[in-house]
């Protein structure tokens, strides 16, 4: 779950938070970098509790139908998808899930509109149909049924939209966690107990001790990386350069100059793919020139250092 690129981004985000509100404390910084992570790792929970979330949306409806003096038995058919799913009681049995979830402050009852919009759209699905002509589905039938939904979902704009209201950071999230959650699904053998759920390990994880380094090297030594910027934008005010761009371009210099087991190369290729996620197509060039300009003086210099033969190439 965790890559560099996350960890870039993550960095990015909180040195971007900071700067928002005039900060320059590195303990700040890095305490909201773990709270990006946090973000990343709740969504990751609320995603697979949606499921439980539509059960018991179809379990109300059920019951409201089947009070009705004449009920609709086809609507109590459909709204039974789940009603001999074998793999649902895993996700169920699951008390990290519930235990985490139930710290949250969003709720997917609260979204009570929004698994409406789901529901209609779902009931409309092939694989939705097939799958209720099986009456007592086996493992596999159950566990595909509940990855198909939650993949269905993910192109849903009132899927996505319950999921940014909970996190802020969802857009930037959803593909590392979608990915996560089904890794998480499709691991899960017949006869388990619970979900195998991923955790961070924020404290320990050697990729959240990478972006707190990297945070840090760029509050500590911003001076620095501003000046080696400076040098390389002569006709550019860098208070006039975008923020955004400001920061990834000071990152990918602090990796340059602090990080001797990053290449040169991955250094300007991950950056520049953020720029490119963050900004402009005219910004990514921007970046990327500036970027050739800092490594190529710094070369000239001998200014870096990378620990192993061929890092240092172009």
């Amino acid at each position: 779950m965790l890559t560099r690129r996350l960890v870039r981004i993550k960095s990015l985000q909180a040195l971007y938070s900071i700067k928002q509100n005039d900060e320059k404390s590195v303990n700040l910084a890095q305490k909201m970098f773990e709270k990006n992570y946090s973000n990343l790792q709740n969504a990751y929970y609320f995603t697979i509790q949606f499921i439980q979330a539509l059960d018991s949306y179809l379990l109300s409806e059920i019951d409201l139908e089947s009070s009705k003096y004449y009920p609709d038995k086809e609507k109590i058919r459909t709204f039974s998808a789940f009603k001999n799913n074998v793999f649902l009681p895993i996700i169920d049995s699951t008390d990290t899930l519930s235990k985490r979830t139930a710290q949250f402050s969003a709720d997917w009852s609260q979204e009570g509109d929004e698994i409406i919009s789901i529901y209609n759209d779902l009931k409309q699905q092939d694989f939705y149909t097939d799958y209720l002509v099986f009456e007592k589905p086996n493992f596999e039938l159950s566990k595909q049924f509940v990855i198909d939904i939650l993949t269905f979902c993910k192109k849903l704009e009132s899927f996505n939209s319950a999921l940014f209201s909970a996190f802020m950071t969802w857009e930037d999230d959803k593909k590392q966690a979608f990915n996560q959650v089904m890794e998480t699904l499709k691991a899960t053998q017949e006869g388990a107990e619970a979900l195998n759920l991923y955790e961070i390990e924020t404290e320990e994880h050697f990729e959240v001790k990478y972006g707190k380094d990297l945070i840090a090297k760029v509050l500590i030594n911003e001076a620095e990386l501003i000046g080696l910027l400076e040098k390389h934008t002569k006709n550019w005010d860098v208070e006039r350069i975008a923020q955004t761009d400001q920061l990834i371009i000071l990152l990918a210099i602090a990796e340059f100059l602090y990080f001797e087991d990053i290449p040169l190369k991955v250094t300007i290729n991950e950056y520049l793919e953020v720029s490119k996620h963050f900004s402009t197509p005219q910004s990514s060039k921007f970046v990327n020139g500036i970027l050739d300009s800092v490594k190529a003086q710094l070369l000239k210099e001998d200014k870096i250092s990378k620990s192993a033969k061929g890092l240092r190439e172009q």
